[in-house]
């Protein structure tokens, strides 16, 4: 029974300081933010803060590396659809999974360091990805995969910071129906 309640105590520990640290990323920039200004807001003690993190880069490379995680293991469910008449339902599922995390991608991604570069770790796992499902196709027809993946890869996320911006889930058809009219207007092809 004492293990249960412990178990507990961590649990709502780390959740008040991540929550507190997600709050004040809405506020303020990632290297504004104090451990002080953590602990009074996570209402908890300065040998509870160190119990679990180093300092608040721990704290933020650990959030990013636990949200990664989870987003390697949804693109990675992806690559498991033979059928790219599944395709449409594994991209809204996609992006299900990053519309219920936009408050938490959206204060994690205004952190800027040596060493966390969420936008980057996440177009980089696109890219890889695109080009592992893709490699023998675009070999065979001479398409320069670097450059599709690029492309595919800033799509993903320019669209999912469309969807953050205007709080508006997008489904795959009118993604793919908003891709056909730019490339049929002639804007981009002459």
């Amino acid at each position: 029974m004492e293990q249960k309640r412990t178990d507990i105590r961590i649990i709502k520990s780390k959740e008040s300081i991540e929550k507190a640290f997600l709050e004040l990323l809405k506020e303020k920039d990632f290297d504004s933010i104090t451990v002080k200004e953590l602990l009074a807001n996570a209402r908890i003690n300065k040998a509870t803060f160190y119990k679990y993190y180093q300092d608040k880069y721990d704290l933020a490379h650990i959030l990013c590396q636990e949200f990664m995680d989870e987003y390697v293991i949804l693109l990675n469910r992806r690559q498991n659809y033979s059928s790219s008449n599944e395709l449409p339902i594994v991209i809204n599922n996609i992006y299900r999974f990053m519309f219920e995390k936009r408050e938490l991608l959206t204060s994690l991604l205004k952190i800027h360091t040596d060493d966390i570069h969420l936008y980057d770790d996440m177009q980089c796992v696109l890219k890889n990805i695109y080009i592992m499902m893709n490699h023998n196709l675009l070999k065979k027809h001479g398409k320069d995969l670097e450059l599709c993946a690029h492309i595919f890869s800033s799509t993903i996320l320019s669209l999912l910071e469309y969807m953050y911006n205007n709080n508006e889930l997008l489904e795959y058809e009118h993604i793919i129906s908003c891709l056909n009219l730019i490339f049929k207007s002639n804007l981009i092809i002459n």
